[in-house]
């Protein structure tokens, strides 16, 4: 059942390719692609893992399905075209204040750096990078981490955003992606890592209508550089070993269960429901809008249990993105994806015609698909395209709107002189 799930996909990715006009970053592409991908190497990974029961294989091809129906249902009625006729250009001012973002950016890194190292001096891990880590999640379990996670979370989007006006500057890009990955791994997380990473590559093929091979392996060698480091030095089971051959062993043992436990997972919830509390909820997003507002709402831990995987003590607490829909039903699962598929599908054709904020929207949600065996950001990470549309929003569109705003001012004071004199002189 597995090889047959494997080949379902495989050919809805083919049907959506098609249906897209070879287009290889079509939402539905990406995302039947993905599963195929990952459920490819739970099969070449043997006994590893727990075999996946035939009622999860379903779910999956179904939900990729449904999140493909959707999709073509904005093909429909949204005809893309190619990138090249697109007619965006960034103005001087706003070009002017994005270089203004990246230096704040530059200036930000020594000063988070001391926060970091202020913060987590008290916990005496082996490393740095453990120790900075240690104290991020203590600070997340306290409510505590804002400062943290939304400068590292802007120093994405305000480098992603100088990576999409490179032509306008290629250096100021450079510094900008070198800025936020060292703010990212001053957290000792590797998400924004690999956020950066994604968005980067989506951001590219818009610019340039098809994947650039070179790109995305110099992207994804820095990527998985970055990612062995901090494994490194975080400890994840890597350089624990006697020998080198045992840390490579060990460490290719880590990238299957990151890279493929979070179907596996999911699997354990689906034939034991009752195994761990469904602490992920599409509501969270709003939840947590809600709770920032000041209404007195309960906030779940989005930190999840672990549960086994495999033989011999595997484990692990990826669920993929399926397991914020659970509680909804099988009917509530597809009608999630279907409405995530049309979402997903409308930024990304805006983007192809519009490119400018559109595509740095579309950047979110090709890492939320790409991502979607891990977690779910279609519904519980809302919050990042209408971050990105905003910080995008203010660097593009407010220089124009703030220079109409001095203009009506301006026309308002010069006709209420004029009418001011012409009062004056009836007066005398």
């Amino acid at each position: 059942m597995l090889l047959i799930t494997i080949a379902a996909l495989t050919l809805l990715a083919l049907c959506n390719y098609v249906i897209s006009g070879r287009k290889l970053l079509y939402p539905p592409v990406v995302l039947c692609l993905v599963w195929a991908g990952t459920l490819l190497m739970i099969l070449l990974a043997g006994d590893f893992f727990y075999p996946i029961s035939s009622d999860t294989l379903c779910i999956f091809i179904l939900g990729s399905a449904a999140f493909s129906a959707g999709a073509s249902l904005v093909s429909r009625f949204h005809a893309a075209r190619a990138p090249s006729q697109q007619t965006f250009q960034i103005s001087d001012a706003s070009n002017r204040l994005l270089t203004v973002a990246v230096i704040a950016i530059l200036l930000m890194c020594p000063l988070f750096y001391y926060r970091v190292a202020s913060v987590a001096g008290g916990y005496g891990a082996p490393t740095f990078l453990m120790t900075a880590r240690m104290a991020m999640l203590d600070l997340a379990e306290k409510g505590q981490d804002s400062f943290f996670t939304n400068m590292a979370s802007l120093s994405i989007m305000i480098s992603l955003i100088a990576f999409n006006e490179s032509d306008r500057g290629r250096w100021r890009a450079a510094l900008a992606l070198t800025a936020s990955l060292f703010l990212n791994v001053m957290t000792g997380a590797r998400s924004g890592i690999v956020v950066l990473t994604l968005s980067c590559i989506a951001v590219d093929w818009v610019k340039v209508n098809r994947v650039r091979w070179k790109f995305v392996l110099s992207a994804a060698l820095l990527f998985v550089l970055s990612f062995a480091v901090m494994a490194f030095y975080l400890h994840k089971g890597v350089g624990n070993g006697d020998s080198l051959g045992e840390d490579l062993s060990e460490a290719g043992h880590q990238l299957v269960l990151y890279a493929a436990g979070g179907p596996v997972g999911f699997d354990v919830v689906v034939r034991n429901p009752s195994v761990i509390p469904h602490n992920w909820q599409v509501d969270h997003f709003f939840l947590a809008v809600l709770k920032a507002a000041g209404v007195d709402v309960e906030m779940p831990s989005q930190h999840s249990e672990f549960v086994n995987l495999g033989p011999n003590g595997l484990s692990g607490n990826v669920f993929t993105m399926y397991f914020a829909y659970f509680d909804w039903g099988l009917a509530g699962m597809m009608f999630l994806l279907f409405f995530a598929g049309i979402a997903a599908s409308a930024v990304f054709r805006h983007a192809l015609v519009h490119g400018g904020i559109s595509t740095l929207v579309f950047s979110t949600f090709f890492t939320a698909t790409v991502l979607s065996t891990f977690s779910e950001f279609f519904y519980r990470g809302l919050g990042s395209p209408l971050r990105m549309f905003l910080v995008a929003w203010v660097i593009y569109s407010s220089p124009h709107y703030l220079r109409a705003f001095r203009r009506m001012v301006w026309k308002a004071s010069q006709a209420y002189v004029a009418e001011a004199g012409v009062t004056g002189s009836v007066a005398l």
